[in-house]
């Protein structure tokens, strides 16, 4: 189970209450939802913020990742459509005489962005997450929440940076 789904069930259910913490480009298609801090950079990422990256806005984002598909989630795109490509095609800018945009109106490159938004669009289905107020969270209760929704890739190589940023015990 992909931690992504978790966290766009609680982004959507919450907009503009959360800042997601990650590293992952799936999370740029909630940034009209919400922000997001890039631990790496240290910097925080927001829809204006990504209007000045990559020119366009969260939705156009997701609608690029169905042409190009998510190599981190192995989520394969269309033939010769990266990220840069499926963005020139979302804005009206890839020439239609190219191959990628022939690719992109084949049946084929329609096929596959329709199997891809059921496998990218977050979040996936509705799963009734909810978080108790007041609740004592600590190291502890952040690793049981993420064991308990599958989410072991953060326990297992993100748990320190987060104790770190939320000063945990």
């Amino acid at each position: 189970v992909s931690q992504s789904r978790y966290i766009g069930e609680l982004v959507c259910q919450n907009n503009n209450e959360y800042i997601v913490i990650g590293r992952d480009h799936d999370y740029y298609q909630l940034l009209d939802k919400c922000s997001m801090w890039d631990f790496k950079n240290k910097k925080i990422r927001d829809e204006s913020w990504l209007l000045e990256e990559k020119g366009v806005n969260a939705c156009q984002y997701l609608e690029g990742m169905y042409c190009s598909g998510c190599k981190t989630d192995t989520v394969e795109g269309i033939s010769r459509v990266g990220e840069s490509t499926a963005i020139k095609y979302i804005l009206g800018t890839l020439g239609k005489h190219t191959k990628a945009y022939k690719d992109i109106e084949s049946e084929n490159g329609k096929e596959i962005a329709q199997r891809n938004k059921k496998l990218i669009q977050l979040p996936f289905e509705k799963l009734n997450l909810q978080i108790i107020e007041n609740e004592h969270f600590g190291r502890v209760r952040f690793v049981e929440i993420m064991n308990e929704y599958n989410m072991f890739s953060i326990v297992r190589d993100d748990l320190d940076d987060w104790v770190k940023i939320f000063k945990m015990e």
